[in-house]
């Protein structure tokens, strides 16, 4: 329905059984009819106008990704059991990578899940888009493959209600994947400061040249002596776990002041290694 008032037109339409009113206002009487002598053709321009509404109220594309992580022994494939608390990442494949700051890449994670008790896990309210969901390897270093060849990884959102899923698998880790031992001492640690390690994780082929993307905390500690029980890095197909690690100073506060790397090959890391960092000096130094 049309109506009109004084230098105003109103427009009502239903959608979606809701009322929207439209009002176009005029400073004054001369624009309100000058208006009405250029369009020619009113009812094609509020055609145009009710077309524009109903796009701007239409429901951005949403979608979904759920799946099942399994895991099984290395002497019987075929019998695999659910694996509870395995956290996921959604990924952004176009995101824009920052090769200066490589902090600011951790952007490219847009969401994350856990898997439940039944080893299943569902990420929703996807928009449209490139996507990829990553299983990530936290304490124990799992080595997660895709359950079928048929499913990929990646994932695109560009119509409504799509629905991906994606099954994971990992064998149960053998021995020769535990088992490093990294003691980090420190001497001239002001009162009230503090550590925290962690190790970078790199999804190189979820997206090309993407770095350090940081894994959980491995620990936080207050002390002047702490050693870490550790696993070893692996090199798979989603991602490679190093074996570097990033050991943080902050201070009373909480803010980082200082940033150490402990860095070792996929081959060649020591069973065990003692390094002290000196609060005064700002240097980590390997002493056994």
């Amino acid at each position: 329905m049309v109506s009109k008032e004084s230098n105003q037109l109103k427009i009502d339409l239903h959608l979606n059984k809701k009322r929207v009113t439209l009002v176009l206002s005029f400073k004054n009487t001369k624009s309100y009819q000058s208006m009405r002598t250029k369009i020619r053709y009113p009812f094609i321009f509020l055609m145009i106008i009710a077309i524009s509404i109903i796009a701007s109220c239409k429901k951005d594309t949403i979608g979904s990704v759920s799946g099942v992580v399994t895991i099984y022994e290395s002497s019987t494939p075929a019998v695999k059991t659910p694996l509870a608390g395995v956290k996921l990442f959604l990924v952004n494949t176009d995101f824009k990578l920052d090769s200066v700051d490589y902090a600011n890449n951790k952007g490219a994670i847009v969401d994350s899940t856990v898997t439940g008790a039944d080893g299943k896990y569902q990420i929703a309210a996807i928009p449209n888009g490139n996507w990829a969901i990553v299983p990530i390897p936290d304490t124990i270093m799992y080595r997660f493959e895709l359950e079928s060849s048929a499913d990929s990884v990646r994932f695109t959102i560009n119509k409504e209600s799509f629905v991906s899923k994606v099954d994971f698998t990992t064998a149960v880790p053998v021995a020769s994947d535990n088992g490093f031992h990294i003691r980090i001492t420190s001497i001239n640690r002001p009162n009230g400061y503090w550590f925290s390690v962690y190790r970078p994780l790199f999804l190189f082929n979820i997206i090309p040249s993407l770095r350090r993307i940081r894994i959980n905390n491995i620990v936080l500690f207050t002390s002047d002596d702490m050693t870490m029980d550790l696993h070893f890095g692996i090199f798979e197909f989603l991602y490679a776990v190093s074996n570097n690690f990033v050991v943080k100073a902050h201070d009373s506060a909480g803010f980082p002041v200082e940033s150490y790397w402990i860095t070792f090959d996929y081959f060649n890391t020591p069973a065990n290694s003692h390094w002290q960092i000196d609060w005064s000096a700002q240097t980590i130094t390997r002493i056994d």
